[in-house]
């Protein structure tokens, strides 16, 4: 490699907009410019004509201390992969495709490159910023570590290595490696591997999967926001996981050490709990329950319907407080009461027009969008609205009015109310009044609160829950059904 050292600028502006990793000035390479392109390949290169580009270097493309520019959209490949140190590759909206590597390894440290990366051997990034996606097309395992950002997809042929990273899109690789995520990581969306998955004390935004009949872990404060799909083995220990948990094969899932699930869990095999808490339900398709150490279920417990399987308390202060199926030991150990909460939150207001949408068919959809958090361990919200009526609309003398209508509630998040405007049917509708089709509810006042019960002073309670009921009231007594 040549030892020319090419003409310096500084890039503060540049650095401002982005991580900065050295304040200095560094050497300029324009790879359009043939000189400049060889001193940075250890090999033969060749620059195509017109554009896109592709700039071929036929060895080692190698920059330390560099800002390299080259043209939008262009290819930049290197048969014996890549080496950055303390560089830049392209500026402002520019953004080129790192190919090659047939041999070696490419490696970036300390760098920041708008660029995607597809080579052929092993990438490790150190402390760098990759403004793209990172994949290598063969056998080779991808390492992202100390500080390093990928703001695409990262998509591995072997081996995945996550440590005290962030990725912005999903984490996959092709075959069946394993993918481990640890030290502080978040990774914004899915992951998906073809062997054992670890998560240890970091953040996954999306779901995990296995393809394979391959374990997952999940450890030490790691949260997964979407669902838990193992092929084999799952192990929670003080983790929590947002979605629902399961498994395909007949393998037993352990969650333990002050876990906790907010959705359901599913387990082919046995299926363990101790000291942790799920909010859904909880069932073994083919095996017993454990449950240990103040385990605290919220839904329905439900063993393999066989002559065997069975429920076990293993303690006296581990509780189901929905239904269990089919056998317990203690028996009947399954009575639990669920604890009232005394002091639940609460927050009103109005919708407005602004959070509501009409569709070309008259129908109203209003979304709320919550102000507090919602403990995902506990109960979804209930949520109450007011409709509204027009009175503008009703005018005695025309004989006119607006068609009845009501407001429901039609799902509810720990985030998020929808509510829509529903139109009684009016097929029958008396003739002789002239009814106001697709008039709008405005201003619509709202209740959300968790269940439980609020004390107002010595006199008066606000209690919110649920009951399940089929009585419905009508005037003509043969569509009544009061049972």
């Amino acid at each position: 490699m040549s030892a020319i050292k090419f003409y310096s600028f500084p890039v503060l502006a540049f650095l401002l907009s982005s991580l900065s990793f050295n304040s200095m000035a560094k050497n300029y390479y324009d790879l359009n410019y043939w000189w400049h392109f060889d001193s940075l390949c250890s090999g033969n290169i060749s620059i195509s004509w017109g554009n896109p580009k592709l700039y071929s270097c036929n060895g080692v493309f190698e920059a330390n201390n560099a800002y390299i520019s080259a043209n939008n959209g262009s290819t930049l490949w290197a048969s014996g992969g890549f080496k950055f140190v303390d560089s830049e590759l392209t500026s402002n909206s520019n953004k080129v495709f790192l190919e090659g590597g047939s041999s070696g390894s490419s490696s970036f440290e300390n760098s920041d490159l708008r660029a995607d990366i597809a080579v052929n051997n092993k990438v490790t990034t150190k402390n760098s910023i990759i403004r793209g996606s990172v994949s290598n097309v063969s056998n080779h395992e991808i390492v992202l570590e100390s500080d390093s950002w990928v703001s695409g997809n990262v998509d591995g042929g072997t081996k995945i290595i996550i440590s005290d990273s962030q990725v912005n899109g999903r984490v996959t690789n092709r075959t069946n490696n394993e993918v481990e995520i640890k030290d502080e990581s978040v990774v914004w969306g899915h992951v998906n591997a073809g062997s054992k998955i670890t998560v240890d004390d970091s953040t996954i935004n999306g779901g995990i999967s296995n393809r394979t009949l391959n374990e997952i872990e999940i450890k030490n404060g790691s949260i997964v926001q979407g669902d838990v799909d193992g092929g084999t083995k799952i192990t929670i220990n003080d983790s929590e996981v947002v979605g629902d948990v399961s498994n395909r094969n007949n393998n037993g899932i352990i969650i333990s050490d002050d876990s906790r699930i907010s959705g359901s869990v599913v387990a082919v095999g046995p299926l363990s709990v101790s000291d942790s808490e799920i909010s859904g339900n909880i069932d073994s398709t083919n095996h017993n329950i454990n449950l240990d150490d103040d385990a605290i279920i919220h839904g329905n417990a439900t063993a393999a319907n066989n002559n065997w399987s069975t429920i076990y308390f293993k303690d006296d202060d581990s509780v189901v407080y929905g239904t269990c199926l089919y056998r317990t030991d203690p028996v009947d150990a399954c009575s639990g009461t669920p604890p009232i909460n005394q002091n639940p939150q609460f927050e009103f207001g109005t919708l407005t027009d602004s959070e509501c949408t009409t569709a070309l068919n008259g129908k109203r959809t209003c979304t709320i969008t919550f102000d507090n958090t919602y403990d995902s361990a506990k109960p979804k919200p209930l949520v109450f609205v007011m409709p509204t009526i027009d009175a503008s609309l009703s005018k005695l003398s025309l004989n006119q009015t607006e068609l009845p209508s009501t407001a429901s509630v039609t799902n509810t998040t720990r985030l998020t109310a929808t509510i829509v405007q529903e139109v009684a049917p009016h097929r029958n509708a008396a003739n002789n009044v002239n009814f106001v089709r697709n008039a709008q509810m405005h201003n619509i006042d709202y209740f959300v609160i968790e269940p439980g019960v609020i004390t107002l002073g010595s006199k008066a309670k606000i209690v919110a829950g649920t009951i399940e009921t089929k009585v419905a009231a009508s005037h003509i007594q043969s569509e009544r059904n009061n049972k």
